[in-house]
This record gives structure tokens, C-alpha cells and sequence, in this order.
């Protein structure tokens, strides 16, 4: 009979992991060296999935999987509007007119006054997330005036804008109707 998932979690966590990801491991070398079927136990399958879990969990873990760093938990960009004094000055970092420190400063200064805790870490990825939403935003406006069928020569891209936006609604200014 094969273990349950509680039982597998009493087995990693009194240390008796080794020998199931051991088994487990040599199963699945045996198998790509032989490319023969796989044969693996469920109860191996399932103690190496708990554990690698577990694994990709842990700051460590994520260093040696090489998967990203956890995003900020404290302030997420999406939470802030794009007329927000947060995200005017991740537009402002990549349109090059202040550079990455002035942008942490400004960015804490945009908080009433009030001091971040954890000020590198947090800031540094909000400052990351709000860039990366903002290069997300232009790339998605790009491509909505390349389809609107804007190339910069015809017609201004407020023309185009207005175009675009009327396949949506009867009321854009400018637009006849």
C-alpha cells in the first residue's frame, strides 16, 4: 500500500526523505541512459515532489533552481494607478531622466514622508515591478497602434488613438459617429 500525503510529510520532515529521493533519482537517470519507460514508485514520485516543493520555497532553493526572487509582498505595482506618483516615476527611469538611486529616493519620498520599512529590498522590487509594468503598458500600447494601423506617416498618433478607440465607443472626440 503506498504512503498518503501525510505520511509522506511525516517522512521528510523525520529525516527519512534520502533514501525515497535517492531511489527516485536513479530511476529517472536509469531511464533517460536507457530510454526505456520509466518505472518509478509513487511513494519515491511523491516524497521527491513534497521535498522539491519545499525546496523551491526557500530562498535557497530558488538560488540553486535559479528561479526568480519572490515579488513584493508588501506593495504590488498593479495596485497603483497609472496617473500615481509611484508609477510617473518608474516612467521617468525609463525615459532616462532620473537615474535608479534618485528613483528610490523619490519613490520613498512618495509614501507621505513616511519611512519603508526594509527600504533595499522593498523598494528595489517595487521600483522593478512598477518598471516592468510600464515597459508592459508601452508594449501593449505599441502594439495597439500597430494594429490600429499606425506607422508614423499618415496620420498623428492621437489620430490614431482616436481611431482606435472608436471601434470601442460612439463618444470619442473627434470622431464621427
Amino acid at each position: 500500500m503506498g504512503l498518503n500525503i501525510l505520511e509522506a510529510v511525516r517522512l521528510i520532515e523525520s529525516g527519512g526523505a534520502n533514501e525515497c529521493i535517492a531511489r527516485f533519482i536513479a530511476s529517472v537517470q536509469t531511464a533517460v541512459f536507457s530510454k526505456e519507460p520509466i518505472a518509478i514508485s509513487l511513494d519515491d514520485a511523491l516524497v521527491a515532489s513534497l521535498v522539491l516543493a519545499r525546496l523551491a520555497d526557500s530562498a535557497e532553493g530558488r538560488r540553486i533552481l535559479k528561479t526568480p526572487k519572490r515579488k513584493n509582498t508588501q506593495y504590488k505595482a498593479e495596485d497603483f494607478g497609472f496617473r500615481s506618483p509611484q508609477r510617473e516615476i518608474a516612467r521617468e527611469v525609463i525615459d532616462g531622466k532620473i537615474f535608479y538611486a534618485e528613483a528610490l529616493d523619490k519613490l520613498e519620498a512618495s509614501f507621505d514622508g513616511g519611512r519603508i520599512p526594509d527600504r533595499e529590498r522593498t523598494l528595489k522590487r517595487l521600483l522593478d515591478d512598477l518598471i516592468l509594468e510600464e515597459e508592459r503598458f508601452s508594449e501593449a500600447s505599441a502594439h495597439a497602434l500597430f494594429i490600429a494601423g499606425w506607422d508614423g506617416s499618415k496620420e498623428t498618433k492621437e489620430d490614431a488613438v482616436r481611431r482606435f478607440l472608436s471601434a470601442f465607443s460612439n463618444d470619442v472626440p473627434g470622431i464621427a459617429k
